[in-house]
């Protein structure tokens, strides 16, 4: 586990490593100048859901701002990157990403700032252009990891021919901790792709409760008064468990207009208290009308966007998902004696990538747990998302 000195010192490290490239340009070489590049990106969404997603079982719907975000990126010399964005919502304004990378190690790219930890595939792609509208609800197993927040860090990570990995060490606002990923890509071709991978993780917890839930994919159930976020393990004292473990297997095949992914996350906490265990995972398949290959990128292991065959068209996309989610616990952790709460969701959908800029995407969703019930006893319910998006 990475303590707080540890995690200074490779700070240190990381920044000594910009200071110095930086520096040598004062010997009288010409520097070149910095480049600029101005990005932004505009999501709306509209939920309406049912039963055990809200928590009298009545039909609510919500349409909100699902992420308004600017940003600059570029290079400030020829190895040195530099990438800011900036997120706005109802609550006000948040720096998401304050990046400087230095790229002239030759074996790899050394990154510090605060920029989201590498971890799994589908954090590893641009919200932007998974399939779904939402990501998994297996992550909300461990909704943190992949999400940096008011934190900060320093990573490396390094591309091969079939290869990629990274390492790095990351304070979040919950603790300390480092994170690892290795990806090996044997088949690499134009319209086929085989992705296999593991991601690690472990962290020191500050003054975490321990509670676990969901909203089995639809994030409208936080937006308005009433809807239902499902509690598969709850709260205990505030440090009751201080460390944690996590390990995510990853496969992704693509052969021309089709597309399987799947990914297993295992979470385990430990403290104080008896250990709880958090066992997740989704399975999907896709199929784009039009013919096109998802496009993937072995430096950072990730999809991309699509590039449609007929610009008149775009690109039409339809899939299909199913989520399972299980913690277990100490013994009555949810009452009448049971030590773990389940949940699964089935989610179909259809995408239409209009341009480079344009997405619209509807998902239909059947939630379902295992005996844990809203205020007037549904166990299922049933929802529907409906999403624009515009990305410059």
């Amino acid at each position: 586990m990475q303590r707080r000195g540890g995690l200074r010192t490779a700070l240190a490290a990381a920044v000594l490593a910009f200071a110095l490239p930086i520096a040598a340009l004062a010997d009288g070489s010409e520097p070149e100048l910095p480049t600029i590049k101005f990005n932004a990106r505009l999501i709306v969404q509209h939920d309406s859901f049912d039963g055990v997603y809200s928590e009298e079982g009545n039909r609510l719907a919500a349409t909100y701002p699902r992420r308004a975000r600017i940003g600059i990126s570029g290079r400030l010399a020829e190895p040195l990157k530099y990438a800011l964005d900036v997120d706005f919502d109802l609550d006000g304004v948040l720096l998401k990403t304050a990046e400087l990378s230095w790229t002239g190690l030759g074996f790899g790219t050394l990154s510090a700032g605060r920029f989201d930890p590498d971890f799994g595939l589908e954090h590893a792609t641009s919200s932007n252009w998974t399939i779904g509208v939402e990501r998994s609800a297996m992550w909300d197993l461990a909704p943190d990891i992949a999400d940096i927040e008011k934190g900060y860090g320093a990573q490396f990570d390094t591309v091969g021919a079939h290869v990629y990995a990274s390492a790095g060490v990351f304070h979040w606002p919950n603790g300390n901790g480092a994170t690892a990923r290795f990806v090996y890509a044997p088949i690499l071709a134009e319209r086929r792709v085989l992705h296999l991978g593991v991601s690690l993780a472990g962290q020191r917890l500050d003054a975490y409760n321990g509670r676990i839930r969901t909203r089995l994919g639809v994030r409208g159930v936080s937006e308005t008064d009433g809807g239902n976020r499902i509690t598969l393990a709850p709260k205990l004292d505030d440090g009751a468990f201080d460390h944690q473990r996590l390990v995510d297997l990853e496969f992704a095949a693509v052969h021309g207009a089709l597309s399987l992914q799947a990914e297993a996350l295992w979470r385990r906490l430990t403290g104080n208290v008896p250990a709880r265990t958090a066992t997740g995972a989704y399975a999907q398949i896709a199929w784009t009308l039009t013919g096109e290959a998802r496009r993937y990128d072995l430096d950072g292991a990730k999809f991309r966007r699509f590039e449609a065959a007929d610009p008149r068209i775009g690109v039409w996309e339809v899939f299909y998902r199913h989520d399972w989610l299980r913690v277990r616990g100490e013994p009555g952790m949810l009452g009448d004696g049971r030590d773990s709460g389940t949940a699964r969701a089935n989610v179909f959908g259809v995408n239409w990538y209009a341009n480079k800029w344009l997405r619209l995407s509807l998902n239909v969703l059947r939630g379902r747990t295992g005996g844990i019930v809203n205020d007037v006893g549904n166990e299922a319910g049933t929802a529907y998302s409906l999403r624009l998006q515009m990305v410059y």
